[in-house]
């Protein structure tokens, strides 16, 4: 059996040149981008695969992270390539074989409450065929998945309530900075979410950043208002016991943002998006 071509052959062979060989974990081109994912990384039935998970850590993760974020903007193609790592449990880990014949559509990007990403797969197509095919094929806006419109056609709607004026920029910030959704419950109807200012901070004292806030739905706003619902250790979400059978899937949530974290009710910018397990 001939030896198999390097991976990173392989994708400069079908187009998609590797920015860093050592460790780029997909490249894009023009309107179309193909990632490699793990086998290992699939889901039992097959319809889904990993695309950021377990394997953080590397010098990949800043770079699949911000290709992770075009793709949800909308408008590109994407395609992974799976491929079968040498030993499970080594970090980093080596390629020990690869589908080199097939690639998949990526459907569409699926978040998970503990900061795993997946994409929904699709067809199958030959490498060679991935310029042809991204000229008909986008990956599904993840703002559009569960929902009937995107994030700006919702931003309209949120900014629509009668706020003061002062707290209307901290609110579409705020909005912006969560992405359209309730930290806690992932809701993502604007017109029952609110800014809610954290503890300590104020619009009085100027504290209208976009880290001086998060994304709550009315009732979780009211909850947290009332130190009933409240942020603990490493951004878990508590309940009072009085209220916690009200809300028994939402309890023991960890609340993480691509642009800040969250610890015991305070919240720290980060240097570079991270997503953790």
């Amino acid at each position: 059996m001939p030896k198999k071509t390097a991976i990173s052959k392989f994708f400069q062979e079908v187009g998609f040149p590797l920015r860093a060989v050592r460790w780029s974990w997909g490249a894009q081109h023009g309107k179309a981008m193909l990632l490699r994912v793990w086998a290992d990384g699939k889901s039992a039935d097959g319809r889904f695969v990993q695309v950021l998970g377990k394997w953080e850590g590397s010098n990949g993760l800043s770079e699949r992270v911000r290709q992770l974020a075009e793709l949800e903007r909308g408008g590109v193609a994407g395609y992974v390539v799976v491929a079968k790592a040498k030993d499970l449990n080594a970090h980093p880990r080596v390629i020990e074989d690869y589908e080199e014949d097939v690639v998949h559509e990526v459907k569409r990007l699926v978040h998970k409450l503990d900061g795993r990403v997946w994409a929904e797969l699709g067809a199958t197509l030959a490498p060679t065929r991935i310029a042809a095919h991204s000229k008909s094929f986008r990956t599904e806006s993840w703002w559009d998945v569960g929902a009937d419109e995107g994030l700006t056609s919702r931003l309209e709607r949120f900014a629509r309530a009668q706020v003061r004026p002062e707290q209307r920029l901290f609110r579409e910030r705020v909005f912006k900075a969560c992405r359209g959704r309730c930290v806690v419950s992932q809701c993502s109807i604007p017109e029952v979410l609110e800014a809610a200012h954290m503890k300590g901070r104020s619009w009085k004292n100027g504290h209208n950043a976009r880290t001086d806030g998060v994304l709550l739905r009315r009732d979780l706003h009211a909850l947290y208002d009332n130190e009933l619902l409240w942020f603990g250790k490493g951004g878990r979400v508590e309940f009072a016991s009085q209220v916690a059978e009200e809300y028994p899937g939402l309890s023991g949530v960890v609340v993480k943002s691509d642009f800040y974290w969250i610890g015991t009710n305070t919240i720290q910018v980060k240097k570079r998006c991270q997503i953790k397990n």
